[in-house]
């Protein structure tokens, strides 16, 4: 819950430190144009923001929360199939051998680590 919490305000100073490092071609066609920047706060941030205070206030029952959750998790599981389906494994042959033989290595690397953490522990 608390990296949850904490999303938030990090998207929040994200956003604020990038608008602040704009290159000098950025900052010199704001100052032709004499238009001030805002800060763009992308849709999703606002909607994290409304649903988070609509599921924490108590104004939805409880049984409606549960569905939306359901929901979710159903949708969740659709968008990460929708990505599986588009992977290429001949361009990841390609292109990113690599990187697929270094995740490899962590992946053993964690394990045999847990392990041992483990036997320790």
């Amino acid at each position: 819950m608390g990296r949850i919490l904490l999303l938030t305000p990090v998207i929040f100073w994200l956003i604020w430190y990038t608008s602040k490092n704009h290159s000098i071609e950025q900052l010199e066609q704001i100052e032709q144009n004499g238009k001030k920047t805002k800060l763009q706060i992308p849709p999703f941030v606002i909607g994290f923001i409304v649903f988070s205070i609509i599921a924490t206030s108590g104004i939805l029952p409880k049984d409606i929360i549960e569905l939306i959750a359901q929901a979710s998790k159903i949708s969740l599981l659709l968008a990460m199939s929708a990505i599986g389906l588009k992977i290429s494994f001949n361009a990841i042959k390609q292109t990113g051998w690599d990187a697929f033989v270094l995740a490899g290595y962590i992946f053993k690397f964690q394990i045999i680590l847990s392990i041992l953490l483990i036997a320790v522990l």
